[in-house]
């Protein structure tokens, strides 16, 4: 189970520059965008990593005990009795003794050297990539006041978001994100309040601190802080007539992955983050 605690302030202001404007842009139409469009991920995009297995052959210097063949002994008894000006036994059982008395043994220790192969399963670090994902988001929600005005008129919203992200690695952690699509939101019965938006931003994610490091930013608690620029500009259902251009410059601050479960994941130090929670802190003006 994974619990996302999200703290949120905001200062936002519309400015429009002609009466034009004032009469067809609706004045909540930020909060509405807000509601459209998804939260921004602000994890850090921390390094992954790999097992490869690498083998090598290594050699090595070892003791064995190898039975001598009889050929052998015989030509190491031949020799000895040389040395001694003697003859060789006729017989087998003469010969046994003689082998007894010299010392040749039908057995011997002796040192080899050997090869053998060497496998290990080594971790690295994989090198950061630029990673370029599209995804498609879509939801129904009812809203009990969905004009947004004093009097509550409530509707079913449709609302729909395409995105392409191109997340481009910076330093050790940091990362720079452009996102680029489209959205659109329908009204079951307020039909007037159709709009279609053409979403871009651009956001680096700085980290602060990295606490507990794990395997995965989904197990390392992070401090992130984020600065973006976003603009949006408003359609009309069809993308006609065009309504306005939203330019947003935002900060915030993320607490992510903040383990509220003490040791009930696991011991200290290798909890396994079943319960966390995310904490976000964010100011703007649009």
């Amino acid at each position: 189970m994974r619990c996302t605690f999200i703290l949120l302030g905001s200062v936002a202001a519309l400015a429009v520059y002609s009466t034009a404007a004032v009469a067809q842009v609706d004045p909540n139409l930020q909060v509405r965008i807000e509601n459209l469009t998804p939260p921004k991920d602000r994890k850090p995009d921390l390094p992954k990593t790999e097992v490869v297995t690498k083998t090598r052959v290594q050699t090595y210097t070892t003791t064995e005990t190898v039975a001598v063949p009889p050929a052998e002994r015989r030509r190491r008894l031949q020799k000895v009795l040389a040395e001694k000006q003697l003859m060789l036994p006729a017989d087998a059982e003469a010969i046994q003794r003689a082998h007894e008395t010299y010392g040749i043994k039908d057995h011997e220790t002796r040192k080899v050297r050997k090869k053998k192969v060497i496998t290990e399963h080594v971790v690295t670090t994989k090198p950061r990539e630029t990673t370029v994902t599209a995804s498609v988001s879509t939801q129904s929600v009812f809203d009990n006041n969905a004009s947004k005005t004093p009097i509550h008129v409530g509707d079913t919203v449709f609302g729909t978001t395409g995105l392409l992200t191109v997340n481009i690695p910076v330093g050790l952690a940091d990362s720079f994100i452009l996102q680029s699509g489209v959205s659109d939101q329908r009204y079951a019965r307020l039909f007037a309040k159709n709009i279609d938006i053409l979403v871009n931003n651009a956001t680096y994610n700085q980290v602060l601190n990295l606490a507990g490091p794990g395997r995965t930013s989904g197990t390392t608690t992070s401090d992130v802080m984020s600065y973006s620029v976003a603009s949006s500009t408003v359609y009309g259902s069809g993308f006609s007539p065009y309504q306005v251009e939203l330019f947003t410059p935002s900060v915030a601050w993320a607490r992510n992955n903040q383990d509220l479960a003490g040791t009930i994941c696991g011991p200290k130090g290798q909890e396994a983050f079943c319960v966390a929670g995310t904490f976000v802190a964010e100011g703007e003006f649009t």
